[in-house]
């Protein structure tokens, strides 16, 4: 489960679904309308997209690693003055 946290997976799956709504409901459609032949097929666009979900994987963790002490004094920081609106 804290391999997940890591990752921030809620955060990936955004990024993956992004990318297959942009490309399946708005580029490919406008390919279509135009007679454009895409570039890439359906097996090149999902590997274009597991590329971006792994180094987007890669840099939360190499953020975690990095910042991980600020993070903390940061949570620290923001407990103690919440305000009360």
């Amino acid at each position: 489960m804290s391999f997940f946290r890591l990752i921030r997976l809620p955060n990936l799956l955004i990024v993956a679904l992004v990318q297959c709504l942009l490309y399946f409901r708005l580029l490919l459609p406008a390919f279509q309308q135009n007679d454009i032949a895409p570039r890439l097929n359906t097996s090149e666009f999902i590997c274009l997209v597991l590329a971006t979900v792994f180094t987007t994987a890669c840099g939360y963790i190499l953020n975690d690693l990095y910042d991980g002490e600020m993070d903390m004094v940061n949570r620290k920081d923001k407990g103690g003055h919440q305000c009360s609106h």
